[in-house]
């Protein structure tokens, strides 16, 4: 029997779905990979309701057949303007890369801890905890198979490193 990932009984607001998309859907999963990437300088609230209305509206067959121009507009639309190119950059060359798996669940092919960890660092904008993210939501999510839960790393933000540390949020 294997043991449960750490973060099995946690309610974290990343994986709460859009309304009206599938448990399992394509649109979850892109979901939560377009909101961890955005996730950073913004308050999880606004990204990650941001990303549930975008993907209650679009299909990932819409997000993906968008040019460049188009999906920068729709995030905007989604996001607001303020510190948006980067991350919208990033989510770019990201599904230009998605287009070729279709899905962002198919790049994790490993089932060993550190290895796919790296396979989500190779995402462009992916750094350590972004990549220890994704990867949390999707193993908790069942979407991926993981060896040995407990082995993965757990993303630590920096609010919580400063309050553990003593010197406030």
């Amino acid at each position: 029997d294997q043991a449960k990932p750490p973060f099995e009984h946690l309610d974290i607001p990343e994986v709460i779905p859009p309304k009206g998309v599938g448990e399992n859907s394509l649109e979850r999963a892109l979901h939560i990979f377009f909101a961890v990437q955005y996730d950073g300088g913004r308050p999880s609230s606004v990204v990650y309701a941001g990303m549930r209305s975008l993907f209650q509206e679009h299909t990932a067959t819409d997000v993906f057949g968008k040019d460049k121009k188009a999906f920068w507009e729709l995030l905007e639309t989604y996001m607001g303007r303020e510190g948006i190119g980067r991350p919208i950059a990033m989510l770019w060359r990201n599904i230009e890369q998605l287009r070729e798996v279709g899905d962002p669940r198919e790049l994790f092919t490993t089932t060993k801890p550190n290895e796919i960890i790296d396979v989500a660092r190779g995402l462009d904008g992916y750094s350590w905890g972004k990549a220890a993210l994704l990867v949390k939501n999707y193993v908790k999510l069942g979407w991926i198979d993981v060896d040995n839960p407990q082995a993965l790393p757990i993303k630590v933000d920096r609010h919580a490193t400063r309050i553990f540390h003593g010197y406030g949020a």
